[in-house]
């Protein structure tokens, strides 16, 4: 169903949460804004995509944009989503302040952007607390919650998407909200969020994170970048600018004072990134004949959060590797690596 104004939305989500006939789509055809004070929701039992089209929705901090109450997958596409609000409601957590998924099937986050947004409970932008999910190319920025101010996840993978200047008390940027859940962030940005405990990255006390060319760089409001259990954590040439990731010798610690990245900027969901400073530790810092052991064959198999291709020469030293975090610095793009590839040691949550 193609829908350009609130009343068009919410008919697609009432007349889909009753067909069985799915999956079904939504495609936005136009920006709309709505501030009503009650939370649009899916409770159908079929897999529901919305398609985004790069439009606008602000939702004046009266509402989220969706409740997705149903164990069916959900998968968000070019959706831009700010100023939404989930608020306490008698019994009922108020997660989630764009969108909270209740279900278990699994949430799918691909080229979005949420700006903004809070929540009482857990995930100023986004929640999923029982279920994988799949982010990739997205943005969540000046979001907050009293955990996971960006986002409030129970297990998945989060790829080349930037998360900076959330706030929560707890997790400013991501919290892996699940007791044993595991969340792989591969080519992640955090940066500048705010937190005493954790303000780039936090878990509960069984769960993990896996840190694969990320960059966690100048936490705020008092915390360190990472709040994560005792023990080795899994990483593969990340970049923190303290000690509290516990860093292995592939990765950078660099408690130096420089700051690596540029300033946030952009216009468009895929383009809310900072960019990698020329001189600074992260630019051709990842290897291309390193495997990402499950998830791509080398760096080289990902473009950056604005698709633009890895790896390309940056320092003008060595040959091209890719930049660590969300965004390659655009130079001089080095042919693609071909033939097999060395196997990293597998990470385990």
């Amino acid at each position: 169903l193609d829908v350009e104004d609130h009343g068009e939305y919410l008919a697609a989500l009432a007349a889909y949460s009753t067909d069985d006939s799915g999956p079904h789509t939504i495609v936005i055809t136009d920006h709309f804004d709505f501030a009503t004070g009650i939370d649009p929701t899916y409770t159908g039992t079929q897999p529901l995509t919305i398609e985004g089209n790069d439009f606008t929705h602000a939702l004046g901090h009266a509402n989220r944009f969706l409740v997705f109450d149903s164990d069916a997958e959900l998968t968000i596409r070019d959706l831009w989503v700010s100023e939404g609000r989930a608020h306490f409601r008698g019994a009922f957590r108020s997660d989630g302040g764009a969108i909270d998924y209740r279900g278990t099937g699994g949430l799918q986050i691909v080229s979005s952007a949420f700006d903004r947004n809070e929540a009482a409970a857990r995930g100023g932008a986004v929640a999923a607390l029982h279920a994988p999910v799949m982010i990739d190319a997205s943005s969540f920025t000046s979001n907050r919650a009293d955990q996971g101010g960006g986002l409030a996840v129970a297990e998945g993978l989060v790829t080349n998407s930037t998360v900076a200047r959330n706030r929560a008390g707890r997790g400013g940027g991501v919290h892996v909200s699940a007791g044993a859940g595991h969340v792989g962030l591969v080519h992640v940005t955090l940066a500048e969020n705010r937190s005493s405990r954790g303000a780039n990255v936090s878990s509960n006390r069984s769960g993990a994170a896996s840190l694969i060319a990320t960059a966690l760089v100048d936490p705020d409001g008092g915390g360190r970048n990472c709040a994560l259990p005792d023990g080795p954590v899994n990483d593969l040439h990340s970049f923190a600018d303290d000690p509290s990731c516990r860093l292995g010798a592939t990765s950078i610690t660099d408690g130096d004072g420089s700051d690596p990245l540029g300033p946030l900027a952009g216009d468009g969901a895929t383009e809310v990134a900072m960019a990698p400073l020329a001189d600074g530790p992260l630019v051709d810092a990842v290897p291309t004949d390193v495997a990402y052991s499950g998830i791509a064959a080398s760096c080289a198999a990902l473009d950056d959060q604005r698709e633009v291709p890895r790896p390309q020469e940056g320092d003008g030293v060595r040959p091209a590797w890719c930049d660590i975090g969300a965004i390659e610095l655009e130079g001089r793009l080095a042919p693609r690596p071909g033939g097999p590839l060395p196997a990293a040691p597998p990470f385990t949550g």
